[in-house]
């Protein structure tokens, strides 16, 4: 197996950039480092959410890294979509709505669609400009919702539980 993705590391790298710290010497921040952290803000959380997610099935960590290649950005954001609000597939309402009344979820959800918003425009808007109190928040709120994720607390929680199941769910196919 190749060296696993090590969140701590990107976020480590995206706080760089935000805190100011150029990744040549001497060098000022430019555009392309403030897409970089952003991307790494972004994929951090990505990756913390399908590691946990993978945990609940796979028992060890060669397993998770191979059950992680299921999940597919936008299966994550049509379930955070659905707990900040949309309308989840039918049959999914009342689970839905359980996690609608967890604070924790609902701040990894906002927080995943913040990113993965700030990720694409990032990726693919090449007019955006970004400033660097903007990448600032951003990583802070990845920062917050890794902890979350990370915890476990919220992993063992009931509603930690039903989310990181229907991420796994929705990555095989599964919750419409």
């Amino acid at each position: 197996m190749a060296d696993p993705i090590e969140i701590q590391r990107l976020l480590e790298r995206a706080w760089a950039i935000a805190l100011g710290e150029s990744p040549v010497a001497g060098q000022p921040l430019t555009t392309t480092d403030y897409r970089r952290a952003i991307s790494s803000a972004y994929y951090a959380l990505f990756h913390a959410i399908t590691l946990a997610s993978a945990s609940r099935f796979a028992p060890d960590e060669a397993s998770r890294h191979e059950l992680v290649r299921w999940f597919r950005h936008g299966d994550l954001k049509a379930v955070a979509t659905w707990v900040h609000g949309g309308t989840p597939p039918r049959g999914l309402e009342g689970s839905i709505g359980a996690l609608r009344g967890d604070e924790r979820v609902r701040s990894v959800a906002v927080a995943f669609q913040r990113l993965i918003e700030a990720r694409e425009t990032a990726d693919y808007d090449h007019n955006a400009s970004f400033q660097r109190g903007d990448v600032h928040d951003l990583v802070r709120i990845a920062q917050e919702a890794v902890d979350l994720v990370e915890d476990p607390a919220f992993a063992a929680s009931p509603e930690g539980r039903r989310f990181l199941g229907l991420m796994a769910l929705r990555a095989r196919g599964g919750g419409a």
